[in-house]
């Protein structure tokens, strides 16, 4: 419960731009709690939660400035504007990789080309379609690795475009 309390808080703080005050920059509060510590840097809204227990450790990650570090290395649409890039590692090995984003691309072409890369990359394409607005891809390659394309309009002439690749050890 005390993790959740430390999570929640750490969020609050990055929603309301940290705790330095008006016209401070590169604020970085840490909260700590037993084998949790999260980090919030105000100034990039970037976030950092580490445990570390007895039986591990997990670190989540965002960088939300990072348009490279993709998951599976998937390109991005040329006017790709990042909302969130967060990776997930266990154990010091990658588990989770999202990167959320929006486009002037349309939810079809995003679908079409993302298709194409995860097929050439060596993914099977294991569902294919779509709910209410939104286009739905899952692919997987071997046993381990899962690729998850999640493309919608946003109401606004833009796509939001969620990508999502899951690593089991």
């Amino acid at each position: 419960m005390k993790r959740l309390a430390i999570l929640s808080s750490a969020l609050l703080v990055t929603a309301c731009g940290g705790g330095g005050g008006e016209g401070s920059s590169g604020d970085e509060i840490t909260l700590r709690d037993g084998d949790a510590e999260m980090t919030v840097n105000s100034d990039s809204g970037d976030l950092s939660l580490n445990v570390e227990t007895k039986g591990g450790s997990f670190t989540a990650k965002t960088d939300n400035d990072n348009t490279e570090d993709t998951p599976y290395g998937l390109k991005l649409a040329s006017d790709a504007e990042v909302m969130t890039n967060m990776k997930m590692e266990d154990e010091g090995h990658m588990a989770s990789h999202t990167v959320i984003y929006t486009t002037s691309q349309s939810a079809d072409d995003m679908m079409g080309t993302y298709r194409a890369e995860a097929e050439s990359a060596g993914f099977s394409v294991t569902q294919s379609g779509s709910m209410d607005k939104a286009s739905i891809l899952s692919a997987k390659r071997g046993e381990k690795e899962q690729l998850r394309v999640v493309a919608s309009p946003d109401g606004s002439g833009k796509t939001t475009v969620n990508l999502t690749a899951n690593i089991t050890e």
